[in-house]
């Protein structure tokens, strides 16, 4: 009953490092789920359970890092934008965590097609488009994180 109640802390502080964008707490939250299935000798997790929860995982995975690139590709933005935008996206989160990530994505996309094509209209245009994606990303992983939460506390208990 002990491990229940620490897998399960464990599993609610995932959920809260999921709220930081590029992140893994999702895929930490298969990790936990792997790892309470073999102290428990899998007794009480499953095969299709875990495959469940790995499904999950990588679905997080290809929402966290796409999002708001495709964002920005459906707002215009060029490749040398979409460039931009990643970079910024990283010296963002490390420079000014965790919102620092949505902002390095904007201001990345944002320069990159101001410089490429002089125009504020279609940098605003692609630099909104990455940022709104990239936050309905970041809400989309959110409601896995909760979804896996309470998909292993059904299982457990």
């Amino acid at each position: 009953m002990t491990i229940d109640i620490l897998f399960t802390v464990l599993m609610c502080l995932c959920v809260l490092l999921t709220c930081i964008p590029t992140l893994p707490g999702v895929p930490l939250m298969f990790a936990l789920t792997f790892i309470y299935g073999l102290i428990d000798g899998f007794e009480t997790m499953a095969a299709w359970h875990l495959a469940i929860f790995a499904a999950l995982a990588l679905l997080s995975i290809a929402i966290d890092y796409s999002s708001g690139l495709i964002g920005a590709k459906l707002g215009g933005a060029s490749k040398k934008a979409l460039l931009f935008g990643i970079i910024g996206l990283f010296v963002g989160l490390i420079v000014f965590p965790p919102l620092g990530a949505f902002a390095g994505l904007f201001i990345g996309v944002f320069i990159a097609e101001l410089v490429q094509f002089r125009d504020h209209h279609r940098a605003l245009k692609a630099a909104s488009y990455s940022l709104v994606a990239t936050v309905t990303g970041a809400l989309a992983n959110i409601l896995i994180a909760i979804g896996s939460l309470v998909g292993f506390l059904i299982v457990i208990y």
